[in-house]
């Protein structure tokens, strides 16, 4: 008997808050499941110990550490506020950075950009980077150590920055994804990395996934905000249709006003 898949979004709704809509877990993912996945992933006997702790949790991700003779690891599981492209993105990008710059990002060991998987979440299992935030050391180091940390910082903005130059690597706003580009000799597909569709909340907030929109690569920051001012004027279009509440439709109309406006002004 075949095996109903899960709904793409299982596990995820949004709650409405005073200021924004917030993700919300209806359901934890298995430390049990983790720990199987893990052991595939990571190779661990059966006879070896391997634990799964619960770490830390953000907006749209949990992070539990894995414990085994290895080392230790993280597994973050992701909830799915844009299945597939969110969790595929973040992969690229770590490994695109990781391989491009000299910045240090953690090494990925395996993800899955579906819920079709033990854990019935994205997820993304990574090395384990020690260290501590900037801000918790800022006020104890000295003024070399600072001015040190600073120049660093910059060296990787700077690296990030040239990729974006005339005659760099990328064109667009965009997410890093991976692009098919041509043939080698063989005739196989050469994949790239290149901005694609935009990963940002703005454009998957609650059912903002069903918006007919212009979702990336943009070629100009004209585009771009120009998408954002008519996410803007559906969601508050929907309001003045919907609401019965007279102050949210004076708020609809009056945000309605300036978003018209400024999607005049753009050049």
């Amino acid at each position: 008997m075949a095996t109903v898949p899960r709904p793409l979004q299982d596990g995820l709704e949004w709650k409405e808050t005073p200021f924004d809509l917030v993700p919300q877990w209806t359901r934890d993912p298995s430390t049990t499941a983790i720990e199987r996945v893990c052991r595939k992933q990571l190779s661990i006997p059966p006879e070896d110990p391997c634990t799964v702790t619960f770490h830390t949790s953000g907006l749209f991700n949990k992070l539990y550490v894995v414990q085994y003779a290895g080392g230790r690891v993280i597994m973050r599981v992701t909830l799915p506020v844009y299945p597939g492209h969110k969790t595929r993105a973040e992969e690229t990008t770590l490994r695109w950075v990781r391989e491009s710059t000299t910045i240090p990002v953690p090494q990925v060991f395996g993800f899955d950009d579906s819920n079709d998987n033990e854990i019935g979440f994205e997820w993304i299992l990574m090395e384990f980077m020690e260290g501590v935030p900037a801000h918790t050391r800022w006020r104890t180091m000295s003024m070399e150590q600072k001015v040190a940390f600073t120049n660093r910082i910059a060296t990787f903005q700077a690296e990030l920055a040239g990729f974006g130059k005339p005659g760099g690597m990328f064109r667009g706003i965009g997410t890093l994804d991976h692009r098919v580009s041509g043939n080698d000799n063989d005739g196989e597909n050469l994949a790239k990395v290149a901005p694609g569709l935009l990963v940002s909340h703005e454009f998957f907030m609650g059912d903002r996934l069903q918006y007919e929109i212009p979702r990336g690569p943009f070629h100009s920051s004209h585009d771009w905000l120009s998408t954002e001012l008519n996410i803007v004027i559906l969601e508050q279009s929907r309001v003045l249709e919907t609401s019965e509440d007279e102050d949210d439709r004076e708020d609809a109309e009056e945000v309605l006003t300036v978003a018209n406006k400024l999607l005049s002004l753009i050049p």
